[in-house]
């Protein structure tokens, strides 16, 4: 009786093993895509995963700036924009996408101002990142 369990064990833990390191390899391989919606959001993302932030510039020469990170646990990868199709709006209809990796342990805020047109302060998008 002893030895069957043994070998139920020996035969059933590494298949558990195996099915944990697969669903955690998974999970990191896809990419987390946020977007305007997420402002003021806390999310958290694992070391070496990566991650979008996608913002809309809907109207107005103004565009996103280069986002302000607060500490060294996510790192910017670099900024894209991507044009669905025609814009609506002359001077709009693009959207922005900044990437990022969370790289160490700690947390960080993300900020990223778009000036408006005229003298009125900057809107920003703003989002902390828990790296764990």
């Amino acid at each position: 009786m002893l030895r069957q369990r043994r070998r139920l064990v020996l035969a059933v833990v590494p298949a558990f093993v195996v099915g944990l390191l697969w669903v955690a390899c998974h999970q990191r391989s896809e990419r987390i895509r946020l977007s305007g919606a997420d402002n003021g959001q806390i999310v958290a993302i694992a070391v070496g995963q990566q991650f979008d932030i996608a913002l809309e510039v809907p109207v107005g020469p103004a565009y996103y700036g280069d986002p302000v990170i607060s500490s060294q646990s996510v790192r910017f990868l670099g900024e894209f924009d991507e044009v669905a199709g025609p814009p609506v709006n002359p001077g709009g209809g693009k959207t922005q996408r900044y990437e990022f990796e969370a790289v160490a342990v700690g947390q960080a805020r993300i900020t990223i101002e778009r000036p408006p047109p005229g003298t009125s302060p900057p809107q920003a998008f703003q989002i902390t990142v828990h790296v764990y």
